[in-house]
């Protein structure tokens, strides 16, 4: 399953109203996520909204309990972090992975605590970009949400 597939169905009319789906604001990335049964306002929101801004959203409502949609939530903060972490991040990016996996690592939500550790070590470990000597496998679990199908200590 790919990391958005399911959350957005072409020509299904989405009730929640964004004005900019290409930079949806704070509030309508919470209010999406706080939607039972929200449908993505386009195809691939995912890869587009996962950036430095939206982060510390997408951790926030990842490990709130009352989030309807925590489980996408989290796949964001998988996105985002592949994503900072291919680009060879710049400093500021590196920083606020680093620090929001200071704070998973502490917390209570495992999902997220699983999260971190898997981003500290693909961090460490030079990243997942198989041109950059990560494996195609890697790439898959970050970017095309394999990272669901895969618990923490598996292979497959």
């Amino acid at each position: 399953m790919a990391c958005g597939e399911g959350l957005y169905e072409a020509g299904k009319r989405n009730e929640l109203r964004v004005k900019d789906r290409i930079n949806p604001t704070h509030d309508e990335i919470q209010a999406w996520a706080r939607t039972p049964g929200a449908l993505y306002p386009m195809e691939d929101w995912d890869l587009v909204i996962a950036r430095d801004e939206n982060a510390e959203v997408f951790y926030r409502l990842a490990t709130d309990p009352s989030c309807v949609n925590r489980d996408a939530m989290l796949n964001l903060l998988y996105v985002w972090a592949g994503q900072t972490i291919r680009a060879g991040s710049n400093q500021a990016s590196a920083a606020l992975l680093r620090r929001l996996i200071a704070l998973a690592a502490g917390g209570r939500d495992d999902d997220v605590r699983v999260w971190s550790n898997r981003a500290e070590r693909t961090l460490d470990g030079g990243g997942p970009d198989p041109r950059a000597g990560g494996s195609n496998e890697d790439y898959a679990f970050w970017f095309l949400g394999g990272w669901r199908h895969r618990r923490e200590g598996s292979s497959s």
